[in-house]
């Protein structure tokens, strides 16, 4: 004979508690009210995404930007220094003058 069993004591083995039919409706109602809330922060967490997905092009860009930048003040730099370098000698003496 094969052994029936209620939704109630299946629910209880899966979850060890015991819930009874009204609890299962109140679940039903608390599940379906909390539904809307869900898909909405769903959506918006989705759009936030897209909105980083549309974003990171435009920071690459610009990384790709300031490092061409910061190679330019580096070459610059190292170009004045070599400047000053070979004349310091020709500086002094233009200051001593003064």
């Amino acid at each position: 004979m094969p052994l029936r069993r209620e939704l109630s004591d299946v629910l209880y083995l899966a979850l060890g508690f015991a819930i009874i039919p009204t609890d299962l409706g109140k679940l039903a109602r608390s599940t379906n009210d909390a539904l809307p809330e869900l898909r909405k922060t769903n959506q918006e967490i989705g759009a936030l995404a897209q909105e980083a997905r549309d974003t990171i092009p435009e920071l690459k860009k610009t990384n790709d930007q300031l490092q061409a930048t910061l190679i330019t003040w580096q070459k610059t730099g190292e170009r004045a220094k070599l400047i000053l370098d070979k004349n310091e000698e020709k500086i002094g003496e233009s200051l001593d003058e003064d």
